[in-house]
């Protein structure tokens, strides 16, 4: 028992700390002052000095007084300000869809079509998030950023082609299964490519049909102006591409 008081009451002591730290300065001095009392030697002394002291119903009564005095003086964070703070991704994101203008680009001395409204941050700050580290390659004539992902029985790789981070052509999306039995995982890594977020794109739909196509060589769909294609590269390889067809 006297070790979970020492903890507790370090713990209050730690965020009657924090509390101050956070310019919450009533709110540090009543945890600290409720850590100390709770401190196991200090109660012995307050019993002996005061009868009153030695009746849990006080000290209980006061405890919770004190909690909830501390609760009351911390700031409300309602859950309307955090959606009103944008975050890293969001602020890229923004910035970058304010220059997407264009609905075709010179690749390669082609006039390839732009998959609508699409920039390379809606997709590599997805999968930085998750863990894939990535290779950035901007340049004046193309755009190649490469996400990539090595688990011990599988390998997970999104190419992102495009003459500007803002005109992107191409997304391939390739899993190296060296094992051949992770088709779930397979599934549900094409399923999450295929959810991005582009003009005229429905991606509860577009998942569907990676499901039920998955062990498809060949597979293709067109959603709204984007066609979805499943390739077999090798026996445990498989790819899944969006490309623009407008």
């Amino acid at each position: 028992m006297k070790i979970i008081k020492y903890i507790l009451s370090i713990i209050l002591i730690i965020s009657g700390i924090r509390a101050f730290v956070e310019n919450n300065i009533l709110a540090g001095f009543i945890f600290i002052i409720l850590g100390i009392l709770i401190i196991p030697q200090l109660s012995i002394v307050l019993k002996n000095r005061f009868k009153l002291w030695d009746k849990n119903a006080f000290r209980y009564t006061l405890y919770a007084i004190l909690i909830l005095g501390a609760g009351a003086t911390l700031p409300k964070r309602t859950k309307a300000v955090a959606k009103q703070t944008p975050t890293k991704s969001e602020k890229i994101r923004k910035e970058v869809r304010s220059t997407h203008k264009s609905k075709t680009c010179n690749y390669g001395g082609d006039d390839l079509p732009t998959i609508p409204s699409l920039v390379a941050a809606d997709v590599y700050l997805n999968f930085e998030n998750k863990g894939f580290k990535i290779d950035k390659q901007i340049k004046n004539e193309y755009t190649s950023i490469l996400c990539t992902l090595s688990e011990r029985k599988i390998k997970y790789t999104v190419d992102i082609e495009g003459c500007s981070p803002t005109e992107l052509i191409e997304i391939t999306a390739l899993v190296l299964d060296y094992s051949g039995n992770n088709l779930k995982e397979t599934t549900a890594f094409f399923g999450y490519v295929a959810t991005l977020q582009y003009e005229g794109a429905e991606p509860e739909k577009a998942r569907q049909w990676v499901r039920e196509n998955i062990d498809k060589d060949g597979a293709e769909i067109t959603i709204g102006s984007v066609k979805f294609n499943i390739n077999f590269k090798t026996r445990n390889s498989k790819a899944l591409t969006l490309q623009s067809i407008k």
